[in-house]
């Protein structure tokens, strides 16, 4: 039968097609950032036509929620390679608290980089 979706599942119908319980994972729209200084990295920027095609490596965000489980930020890091053994295809969840510091400390290292962040009105 159907679940309840978070307010933000990209399905928002319950999952009614899905037979396994595992199926039935509520996941957002997915933001993702080309990881542009990798080694076979595509110029800047990729549109969405491009992505499908030049299989990119990036860095992609976005919330998830098991079946019966509490809603996380799931980061997916992806960074193919001609070698398989060292390529990486790997997702790990972050609470929303654990996200939330993660993204001020990427701020703060980037405004150290000299991109122009202002970070807490500095």
């Amino acid at each position: 039968g159907a679940i309840r979706c978070a307010p933000w599942c990209t399905d928002g119908r319950g999952h009614l097609d899905a037979i396994m319980r595992s199926d039935q994972s509520c996941w957002s729209a997915s933001n993702a950032v080309v990881l542009g200084l990798a080694d076979g990295a595509p110029a800047l920027p990729v549109d969405v036509v491009s992505w499908a095609q030049l299989d990119p490596p990036h860095v992609a965000v976005a919330a998830y929620r098991a079946w019966h489980g509490l809603p996380v930020v799931d980061v997916h890091l992806y960074h193919p390679h001609e070698n398989p053994n060292v390529s990486v295809d790997f997702n790990v969840k972050l609470t929303a608290a654990e996200a939330v510091r993660l993204a001020r400390f990427l701020l703060d290292a980037a405004a150290l980089a000299g991109a122009g962040v202002a970070v807490d009105g500095r």
